[in-house]
């Protein structure tokens, strides 16, 4: 075994000092990239989320327009709906009429003349 401070363990020492300043190099290089990654990534997640933000805004909006649209329009149709109601009744009215009519001819219980 040689002594201490030998050349042969001083460049054996050199060599790992070598290696271990390799090694930290490449890890300093993976923290820097995964730095940069985060920044980008948390850059678009900011553009993702301004954007967002601004169509649920756009949707919210939306929304409120239809639901002034769906109220006009209910106004609009209520008279509609009574006059329908009154036609309704007096075609029901009209209809049992002519059905009471026709089942009198058919059991005898009226008779219709002609002149």
């Amino acid at each position: 075994m040689p002594p201490n401070g030998s050349p042969a363990q001083n460049a054996v020492i050199i060599e790992r000092l070598d290696r271990i300043q390799a090694d930290l190099c490449k890890i300093q290089s993976r923290m820097d990239t995964q730095e940069n990654d985060r920044i980008q990534f948390r850059e678009a997640y900011l553009v993702g989320h301004t954007e967002l933000e601004a169509l649920a805004k756009d949707t919210a909006k939306k929304v409120d327009d239809h639901e002034k649209d769906i109220k006009a329009l209910e106004d609009m149709v209520k008279p509609v709906v009574w006059s329908n109601r009154i036609v309704s009744s007096v075609a029901i009215l009209l209809g049992s009429a002519i059905i009471a009519l026709v089942w009198q001819l058919i059991t005898g219980q009226a008779q219709v003349f002609f002149k």
